[in-house]
Parts: structure tokens; C-alpha cells; sequence
């Protein structure tokens, strides 16, 4: 059973670190026509979107050790091999702590892993991001991100360098320098704003909420694991409990083969 989920567990996180796009085709046909920013041709032109290529990488990894894992179990239980029982009850009971570890971590709203993960993307957006009229990857995944997601940036409009010379800029007949990307605009605004001005902070130095989305797409992803969160914490529950049984039954076959060695042949 452990060596299929470990192929599905590869098998998704080849598609999330090579094919990215394919989760993103569904924004795609309600971006392509808007304008402001710039647009990829395709959903297949997104190589590389934060986050998910990095959880991409984690599944990767996570799946391949536990095939080996799996593999060195089905050797032991069929081979009665001691030392790779012994070494899938270690590794198994490694792989329970990390699990929980970092699942509750990434289950706690306010963990040490979202506050490094937020400062890691906001310096990436501040450094890398291009402008809106960028054909920057980078850049076109973050418009893409805030348009169809309606929020802005990873953590808000914060992350955008505020001396970027791209925020300057020619839209149409008219030179606008904006405080963001104009993704970040609420669509329907977005529609009739000649001159950007949803991108831009008021007399105030603030964002018309009525005008801007200023909710970091990060906390927006995070609240839809929070609408779901008990069925999260079911399915990791049901995992750490699937793997704690294949520890026990593990060990209560290395107690077997133990007891036979001693008794010798008969």
C-alpha cells in the first residue's frame, strides 16, 4: 500500500514542480482579456510558481524515501531480515515526528514555518518581481496570483519595492507611476480605471479598499485551509495512524523473528 501512495506522492509532485501551469490553466480564461498588467500566452508559460515548486520538491523527496522505506519493509517481511525491519521501524518513526512536527506547524496559523516561509517569499517579491509590464516569469505569476485570487502580492502591497523603477510607467495614453501592481486591483474596478489609480495609495498614503485588494495572497491560500482544516487534520491524523500501525506490526514481527532464532529449527 505505502509503495502506491509514495508513486502517487511522486507522481504529484513531479506535476506541481514541472508542470505548475496545469493548476493555474483554470485562472487563465478569466485573465487573458484584462488589461494593466501583463498576462502569460499560456497556462504552460508558468514554470515556476512560489510555493507550490517548493512543495513540489517536498513531495518529491518525501515520496522517493518512502518507497525506499517501503521497499526495505517488503524485503524484511518477506525475507525475515532482521536489520531492514530494524531500519524501517527507525525510519518510519523519524518520518511520524517530522510529519507531526511539521503538520502542526503548518496547521498553527501563527508558526515559526509561516513566518520563515512569508519573509523568504516577500524578499523574493521585493527583489525579483519586475513590474506589471514585465515578461518576467517571476513577475507574470505574481499578476497572475493577485488578479485571480483577488489579493495582492504573497503578504500585501508591503512586499513591492517602493523605489522600483517600474513603477513608473506608460499605460495607454497616459504616464502612471503606481504603489502596485495593478493585479492587485479589484477586477471590476480595474475595468474603467484609465489611470491606475487603484494602484496608487490616496492623500492619506493608504489603499481605497473599495478599489484595491491589500489581503497578501499567502493569508488567502491560508484561509482556505482553514475553511477545511478538520478535514486536514482527519487526513493527518489517518496518515500518522497508518504509519504507527506498520511500525507496531513491524516490530511485533522482529519480537516474532527473535523468539524463532532463539527456539532454533526444529
Amino acid at each position: 500500500m505505502y509503495s502506491i501512495i509514495s508513486l502517487a506522492l511522486i507522481a504529484v509532485g513531479a506535476i506541481l514542480k514541472f508542470f505548475p501551469g496545469m493548476l493555474m490553466s483554470f485562472l487563465m480564461a478569466g485573465i487573458s482579456s484584462v488589461a494593466g498588467f501583463n498576462k502569460p500566452g499560456s497556462s504552460a508559460d508558468l514554470t515556476s510558481i512560489p510555493l507550490i515548486d517548493d512543495l513540489g520538491v517536498a513531495l518529491l523527496v518525501f515520496g522517493a524515501v518512502l518507497f525506499l522505506i517501503s521497499f526495505l519493509a517488503c524485503c524484511g517481511a518477506c525475507c525475515k531480515w532482521r536489520p531492514f525491519l530494524v531500519i524501517f521501524v527507525v525510519s518510519m518513526t523519524i518520518l511520524i515526528i517530522t510529519l507531526a512536527t511539521v503538520g502542526g506547524l503548518f496547521l498553527t496559523k501563527a508558526s515559526t514555518l509561516h513566518s520563515s516561509i512569508r519573509t523568504s517569499l516577500k524578499t523574493k517579491v521585493r527583489n525579483e518581481y519586475q513590474g506589471p509590464v514585465s515578461e518576467d516569469i517571476f513577475s507574470l505569476i505574481i499578476n497572475v496570483l493577485s488578479y485571480g485570487f483577488q489579493c495582492c502580492a504573497i503578504n500585501g502591497p508591503d512586499d513591492f519595492d517602493p523605489k522600483a523603477t517600474w513603477r513608473t510607467y506608460t499605460y495607454g495614453s497616459h504616464t502612471v507611476t503606481v504603489d502596485v501592481s495593478p493585479a492587485c486591483c479589484i477586477p471590476e474596478v480595474l475595468e474603467n480605471d484609465e489611470q491606475l489609480d487603484c494602484a496608487k495609495k490616496n492623500g492619506a498614503g493608504e489603499f481605497d479598499l473599495k478599489k484595491t485588494n491589500t489581503q497578501g495572497c499567502y493569508d488567502k491560500i491560508l484561509k482556505l485551509v482553514e475553511d477545511n482544516q478538520l478535514y486536514a487534520i482527519l487526513g493527518l491524523v489517518g496518515l500518522l495512524l497508518l504509519l504507527l500501525l506498520e511500525v507496531i506490526f513491524s516490530i511485533v514481527l522482529i519480537i516474532d523473528i527473535n523468539n524463532k532464532a532463539k527456539v532454533g529449527p526444529i
